[in-house]
């Protein structure tokens, strides 16, 4: 099966095309993570705060964060500085969670440009050494030609890249945001448990 246009961006056609196939599919799976992670709602968490019944506990074990506050909350008889201790140890934990393939999006977005851009010097490479082994007048077009075809890996590169750096920065904000939100909440449960003991 020939592709002309992958023919075209010469070696590293295949490795840009590995790379916005890795970027395509991590961008599509953390989009649908995101959609499918939500926060937990305070009316819910003040349900279970204050009635603790188990059709509350159920709702808030529906949701991967309300798991996280349930677990803070089933353990209400540690001292409030090991509880401090395990919401921290919890935070750490759901930002590795949240964080999956970010990394690896943001390297990609760092790899295929400059893929792009070796793409562009081995061509300019392959190009003059063409013009230099053609023993006839050089026309501005044979040159332009190569210099066009040549350039063109860069573009891709930089097509490819600028979208996944948007769509990394997005996801960054999403994960701050989410982070942010069970930061408070995990506070809240804490300090609503210490004002119960100290009744």
């Amino acid at each position: 099966m020939e592709l002309p246009f992958l023919d075209q961006l010469g070696l590293m056609g295949i490795p840009l095309l590995i790379c916005a196939a890795l970027m395509l599919a991590m961008i599509i799976e953390r989009m649908i993570f995101f959609c499918m992670t939500r926060p937990v709602s305070p009316a819910v968490l003040n349900n279970v705060m204050h009635e603790e019944t188990d059709a509350a506990k159920d709702k808030l074990k529906k949701s991967y964060f309300g798991g996280i506050l349930l677990s803070l909350i089933s353990n209400r008889g540690l001292p409030e500085k090991d509880r401090e201790n395990y919401g921290a140890m919890q935070l750490m934990s759901v930002e590795n969670y949240l964080s999956s393939y970010l990394p690896i999006l943001k390297t990609l977005t760092t790899v295929t440009p400059l893929l792009g851009l070796l793409g562009t010097v081995l061509g300019m490479i392959d190009s003059f050494q063409s013009i230099s082994a053609i023993n006839q007048p050089i026309t501005p077009s044979l040159v332009a030609d190569g210099v066009s075809q040549a350039l063109l890996t860069t573009a891709v590169g930089l097509i490819l890249a600028i979208p996944a750096l948007i769509a990394y920065s997005l996801f960054n904000m999403r994960v701050n945001k989410l982070l942010h939100r069970l930061t408070i909440q995990l506070n809240e449960v804490n300090l609503e448990i210490s004002v119960i003991e100290n009744q």
